[in-house]
């Protein structure tokens, strides 16, 4: 119920469940505590909150290795290396991502079903240190969510695969894939995905000079956004939509949304439309 509070946008929500269910558990070393381990570690990420992610996301790797669970230790290595990543710790990003991609490889098609979350966050750390692993990774999660019929992480799975061909300057094919999450977003009525999907096609745009497009694309993502709990995605649509075009003026209408975004905390300037954790 957590993945689906945070997935529809309602990120306090999905804190507050956490924190009830960590006072009902207590210290235990349960698959249950395994299991909450790892959302409250993906909780911290989100949050930006990266000294407890990185806490919670390697008692979570702990755990689950002591349980024999690999899924669970796969995606929570995930989760370590997008901490490790984010704390500036690139020694121990590598080491983390390399061992859930690891861990990823040896899992059956119907073990990795059982996992989607793996796919995506090492997805997250596939973006950040090897493109061509992150392809294979994200390629095989949509097929299994495909034939599956696993629609909870599709969209996010979709839209790393787009990120990832951005940053390989693949511009139509990160395009397409963001339209085909945006088509999903529409038909699960999710503010989220449709938020991220346009932000995405808004930054594909402003590379390639689409002032227009860029602008329709932003004001869709912005409008989206204003029904998210916590607004990371709307404050990125505003500063991707008042971004200045390749070689062009910014048109005065553009500057609000730009000023609208620096009262917010910033954005990346080198990664597209890539938000502080998986949802």
């Amino acid at each position: 119920m957590v993945v689906v509070e945070h997935m529809l946008g309602r990120h306090d929500a999905a804190t507050g469940m956490l924190a009830s269910a960590l006072d009902a558990l207590g210290a235990s070393e349960t698959p249950e505590a395994a299991e909450l381990g790892l959302h409250l570690a993906w909780d911290h990420l989100y949050r930006s909150e990266y000294q407890a992610a990185a806490a919670r996301a390697d008692q979570a790797r702990r755990l689950a290795r002591r349980l024999e669970n690999p899924a669970l230790a796969a995606a929570s290595a995930g989760v370590c290396a997008l901490t490790e990543y984010n704390l500036g710790r690139l020694a121990h990003t590598e080491a983390a991502f390399e061992n859930g991609s690891a861990i990823a490889a040896e899992l059956g098609d119907e073990e990795l079903a059982g996992r989607p979350e793996a796919v995506v966050l090492l997805g997250f750390g596939a973006y950040y240190l090897d493109l061509g692993a992150g392809i294979e990774l994200l390629d095989r999660g949509i097929a299994i969510s495909r034939a599956t019929q696993q629609g909870q992480l599709y969209v996010q799975m979709l839209l790393l695969l787009a990120l990832i061909r951005v940053a390989r300057g693949e511009l139509a094919a990160a395009n397409a894939l963001a339209q085909d999450a945006e088509d999903v977003a529409r038909l699960s009525n999710n503010a989220q995905s449709l938020t991220w999907s346009l932000t995405v096609q808004c930054a594909t745009a402003t590379r390639t000079g689409d002032l227009p497009r860029a602008l329709s694309c932003g004001e869709g993502a912005v409008a989206a956004g204003g029904r998210l709990t916590h607004h990371y995605f709307s404050m990125l649509a505003r500063s991707y939509s008042g971004r200045r075009p390749a070689g062009g003026r910014r048109p005065r209408r553009l500057r609000p949304r730009a000023a609208g975004a620096l009262r917010r905390p910033r954005a990346p300037s080198d990664q597209a439309a890539v938000p502080p954790g998986p949802l």
